[in-house]
């Protein structure tokens, strides 16, 4: 193995990870659910704004957000400029239409990895980054990283975790090695089975 940077960059160099943020997201979500914060199966109408919620939202489950398969309308070129800019990043997402049942199509969502983001807020006060900073990032021994955060309290779930390489790497070691990081468990090991 060789580590090597570029450019300027050194090994203390953060960098944006862009959809890795997701991968984190989605551990982050079996963190909670292994300590009965939530469950995969809540409708996200347990945790969003009832305001916000539509008829047609009523059978979408986390399961769905995490999966990708919520049926809520999505495109990261037509969508993410104006959801990271709107001000209202859920209600934004909840505003599009549902074109397809719950589990049944798949549909690359950003938005949607940010409502779990605003779930897990919801499950583990005050907010995700709270809860990341204190079972992911701290655990982890992770240096120099950054979540970016919307003006309304929760961070960006879908693309917006800074870190360095080595921390990177730690992400994919953790995965690796079924959710443990040398002798504790971060993440439960049938979480990453599933």
């Amino acid at each position: 193995v060789r580590e090597a940077y570029f450019n300027g960059a050194t090994a203390d160099t953060a960098f944006d990870l862009r959809s890795v943020t997701k991968t984190v997201m989605a551990l982050l979500v079996g963190i909670a659910a292994h300590r009965g914060l939530l469950s995969v199966d809540d409708p996200i109408s347990r945790w969003l704004p009832a305001d916000l919620l539509k008829p047609e939202h009523q059978g979408i489950r986390i399961r769905h957000l995490l999966t990708m398969t919520s049926g809520i309308q999505w495109s990261d070129q037509v969508n993410f400029n104006p959801f990271v800019l709107s001000g209202r990043p859920v209600a934004y997402v909840l505003e599009l239409p549902v074109v397809a049942p719950p589990g049944a199509t798949f549909i690359y969502n950003t938005g949607g990895s940010h409502l779990l983001s605003v779930i897990v807020g919801r499950a583990a006060p005050p907010n995700a980054l709270h809860f990341a900073r204190r079972n992911f990032f701290e655990p982890l021994h992770f240096t120099g990283w950054h979540w970016l955060v919307f003006p309304e309290g929760d961070p960006l779930g879908s693309a917006g975790v800074i870190l360095r390489a080595q921390d990177a790497a730690r992400v994919g070691q953790l995965l690796l090695q079924r959710g443990r990081s040398g002798s504790q468990q971060i993440v439960s090991e049938a979480w990453i089975a599933e």
